[in-house]
């Protein structure tokens, strides 16, 4: 359980760095050549991550894409099913950060 609860709070660390990266990705020049785009775009985007966190449910994902002279991005978060802002899936994050701290302190 410990083990899981590490590598979802690696993985949302990860979303976040990787949004507030992007957040000024419309001023980005993407990679030239289709291979630097492909890795590009996976490097700056995540794999849906689901988990519950004090009775609600979240959801988050971050995309990256490169198309044409511009680079987009957005994430997509989710709380019990509405849409919800990079602000609440950060507290969930304290949350469970926090919650592991003091369950790995005992």
């Amino acid at each position: 359980m410990n083990e899981e609860k590490k590598e979802l709070i690696e993985k949302l660390n990860n979303l976040v760095d990787i949004a507030d990266y992007m957040k000024n990705s419309y001023f980005f020049s993407p990679p030239r050549n289709p291979e630097a785009r492909k890795s590009y775009e996976e490097r700056y985007s995540t794999e849906l991550i689901k988990w519950e966190e004090s009775g609600n449910s979240y959801s988050a994902r971050y995309t990256t894409e490169c198309r044409g002279r511009c680079v987009y991005a957005w994430g997509r978060y989710r709380k019990n099913g509405e849409k919800t802002n990079l602000k609440a899936i950060k507290y969930s994050l304290k949350r469970l950060e926090e919650d592991y701290k003091k369950n790995d302190d005992i």
